[in-house]
């Protein structure tokens, strides 16, 4: 009832994978790991995921200090998991998994062995409930290991609703990775070290972007964004297209304040969006490629001025973490109201929580000069 017939409602069709997997030093003493993303950055998560015999990935340990040189093992079933260190142990490190059967692919190791990367705060194991729970209904391409919650609230049911009212749905992917919900310890949002996730830009999604943003009557047509991760996504896509230069080998990867630092140094010669993305879809038609990926670790904070959102669909975020950073930049101070409201009345915060629709102020919208 909120949404205006026309409007676009963008989503990130991600899907989670069980990349939590628990391993055994020869003691028997159990080690965490939670798979990331692929070792080899030349690697998209498809390819990875399909590989047999061995693969490598940056993990997260638990643990970590109690894991020497040793090979950890897992045996469940016919499957027999060994994990070894390739890199030295830090915060990340880099292993090397190699299984039988060697046929299976590590997307077959992941769901037999894994288990789902459900938020630490739940303070519990992994259900198999949350196989379902933790999952869009809309989820089709494997690659995050941490859900797009907004997109949680919605059902089949609804789905066909706003395909009633006139909703026209478009969907991107951006595997998540557990960067997101990181925390800023830093003094100031300067000093983060902004993850980096993988971003599918399909040129078909970027046409009906194009032709939506030339309707005459676009101002009445927002574009919704579910989650933020889409909302990152959608708004990389215009700075992919800025910094795209004609005989780029590859897509540019926007970092944490490239719009910051390009609107300084560049002014007035940064594009218009249907521009920005009309570069992409030109680069695309000269390599005759329907899609590519990219990567970015844009960072949305105060001070962003958005190229193409209009309304944001977000759950109730935690102190401290750049997702409230980026609710600030969606409505300013008024977050202080917001959440002091949702606190009043007793929302539900985070992945499970309750949600909101945020329209974007103007004040906060690029405009050029």
């Amino acid at each position: 009832h909120l949404l205006k017939p026309g409007s676009i409602l963008l989503y990130n069709n991600t899907k989670v994978i069980p990349a939590r997997l628990h391993l055994y030093r020869p003691t028997g003493a159990r080690i965490e790991l939670l798979c990331l993303n692929p070792a080899a950055q030349h690697l998209g998560w498809d390819e990875a995921l399909n590989q047999t015999r061995s693969s490598n990935w940056v993990c997260m340990a638990g643990n970590a200090r109690r894991w020497r040189d040793e090979a950890l093992t897992l045996e469940t079933g016919e499957l027999r998991l060994t994990a070894r260190k390739v890199s030295p142990e830090n915060e990340q490190l880099t292993v090397q998994f190699e299984w039988e059967p060697a046929e299976l692919n590590f997307s077959d190791v992941l769901e037999r062995a894994g288990k789902m990367p459900i938020p630490p705060y739940l303070k519990r194991e992994a259900e198999t409930i949350d196989q379902q729970r933790y999952q869009t209904h809309y989820a089709q391409n494997a690659g995050s290991v941490a859900a797009p919650t907004a997109g949680l609230h919605f059902t089949p049911e609804l789905w066909s609703q706003l395909d009633t009212a006139g909703i026209v749905r478009m969907e991107l992917t951006l595997h998540v990775g557990a960067g997101t919900f990181r925390p800023v310890t830093a003094a100031n949002m300067g000093g983060h070290n902004m993850h980096s996730e993988e971003l599918q830009v399909n040129k078909d999604l970027l046409q009906q972007l194009v032709e939506h943003l030339q309707k005459p009557n676009r101002d009445q047509l927002p574009i919704i964004c579910v989650g933020t991760t889409t909302l990152r996504s959608l708004e990389s896509l215009y700075w992919i297209g800025a910094m795209l230069q004609e005989n780029d080998d590859c897509l540019p990867s926007p970092k944490a304040f490239s719009p910051y630092d390009s609107e300084i140094q560049r002014g007035d010669s940064l594009p218009e969006p249907v521009e920005a993305l009309s570069r992409i879809i030109r680069w695309l038609n000269s390599r005759n490629r329907l899609s590519e990926k990219a990567h970015t670790a844009l960072m949305i904070a105060p001070g962003y001025r958005f190229r193409l959102a209009d309304q944001l669909i977000t759950n109730f975020h935690q102190p401290g973490s750049t997702l409230l950073l980026l609710v600030a930049a969606v409505v300013g101070d008024r977050w202080r109201e917001l959440y002091q409201h949702a606190l009043q009345h007793e929302y539900r915060f985070l992945s499970y929580g309750d949600s909101s629709l945020l329209h974007i102020h103007p004040d906060y919208k690029w405009k050029r000069a």
